[in-house]
């Protein structure tokens, strides 16, 4: 009676057919909701140790406080100086009024969303005299220091730096995108002041307020452009909470666009490698009924249609619970190959022989898990015919 020998070309042609012409890409593309004020919250979150101080005044030297101690920190941009100008106004021909900045820090930082943007508000202290006022006056014409008495000091209220960002795609995550800076306070000056100066309250408010305000402005903005503090923002959203709970830190965000509530974001992540990751998995005889001299090689075609990018191990099992070699086969997205295995069978001439042959395929998924597939079960006979001395069959 014939008998079934081992598969004989275990990894062999199965392999080959399988690999080549490589993996391809394991990614899907997604698009994925995420609620504007889950953004928001991871900006603040990412932008949490932002620091600005407001400060150029020192002490005396000539007729001038002026000392530049400004400076703004923030994540992944280090500790930036800036300056602020000395405010000069003119009261006349021989007196002058000048202002500072005495020593004015950031105290708080939220986030809100507003349309496609999300603003940033960067809270002030407000406790004593931010500003510090000086006089000097020209006296048989040379300057200095006014001798007269009178507050010249005066409070801010309500400071804060506003910073408005459009959340866009940058290296895979989100960061800052079309940032737009705006410095916003309310004046009060000393009523003692503006009464012995008629109409000086509301000019000297406008110079203050348009001086301070540009060199804020100018270096926040600096500071939200620079490529270290859009790479720190990248990485914060990143890893904030709940931001990572929706996108994970692992996928590539490729684009992102407002939606009503939400923005939509699409990413590119890795395959779901799970049990539908290899669609299809067939295997037949090249010839059902074989008769042939023996030993006879019986070709097996196995088929094999892929849903995502995968690889593994695989085994045949025959009838008898006999088993092939274990051999390696990988696959890539969406391709479906077919290749040859055969397997020896030895028999003495005139009888016939059935088989059966199973191949089932393993692979590791997503979640760590294994996943097989088993195919159909692949009939076959053979049947043992007499040979010539030369080993050529004899057909009666």
């Amino acid at each position: 009676m014939p008998t079934l020998t081992a598969l004989r070309t275990t990894a062999g042609a199965l392999a080959i057919a399988l690999v080549l012409p490589g993996i391809g890409a394991r990614a899907e593309t997604a698009h994925i909701k995420v609620p504007k004020t889950v953004v928001s919250t991871a900006f603040n979150a990412a932008l949490a140790s932002m620091k600005i101080k407001l400060d150029n005044y020192g002490a005396k030297h000539g007729t001038s406080w002026l000392d530049q101690q400004s400076t703004i920190v923030m994540p992944g941009g280090g500790t930036k100086t800036f300056s602020l100008p000395e405010s000069e106004y003119d009261i006349g021909s021989y007196r002058k009024l000048k202002h500072y900045i005495d020593d004015m820090s950031t105290t708080s930082l939220s986030a809100v969303v507003v349309g496609d943007r999300i603003v940033l508000n960067v809270q002030f202290e407000s406790q004593g005299e931010e500003i510090k006022g000086k006089c000097v006056r020209r006296l048989f014409g040379k300057w200095g220091e006014c001798s007269l008495d009178m507050e010249r000091d005066i409070h801010l209220d309500n400071s804060r730096i506003e910073m408005s960002v459009v959340p866009v795609a940058y290296k895979g995550s989100i960061s800052i995108g079309s940032p737009q800076v705006d410095f916003k306070t309310d004046i009060k000056i000393a009523s003692k002041l503006c009464q012995a100066f008629s109409g000086i309250c509301g000019k000297i408010e406008n110079r203050i307020k348009g001086e301070i305000t540009k060199g804020i402005e100018t270096a926040a903005l600096a500071q939200l452009k620079s490529a270290g503090v859009r790479d720190a923002v990248a990485n914060g959203v990143r890893n904030a909470v709940p931001f990572k709970t929706l996108i994970d830190p692992k996928w590539t965000v490729k684009s992102v666009k407002s939606q009503g509530s939400d923005f939509v974001v699409t990413v590119e992540r890795p395959d779901t490698i799970g049990a539908d990751s290899v669609s299809t998995l067939s295997l037949k005889p090249v010839v059902p009924k074989l008769t042939t001299a023996c030993p006879a090689n019986v070709k097996l075609a196995a088929t094999i249609k892929m849903k995502h990018a995968v690889s593994g191990t695989g085994r045949l099992t025959y009838e008898d619970g006999s088993t092939s070699n274990v051999f390696n086969w990988s696959a890539k997205k969406g391709q479906t190959v077919t290749s040859i295995v055969s397997r020896t069978v030895k028999g003495q001439p005139g009888k016939t022989k059935k088989g059966t042959a199973v191949m089932k395929l393993s692979w590791k998924g997503t979640d760590g898990k294994t996943y097989t597939r088993s195919s159909n079960i692949a009939h076959f006979t053979v049947t043992c015919t007499k040979a010539a001395g030369g080993g050529i069959a004899l057909k009666k």
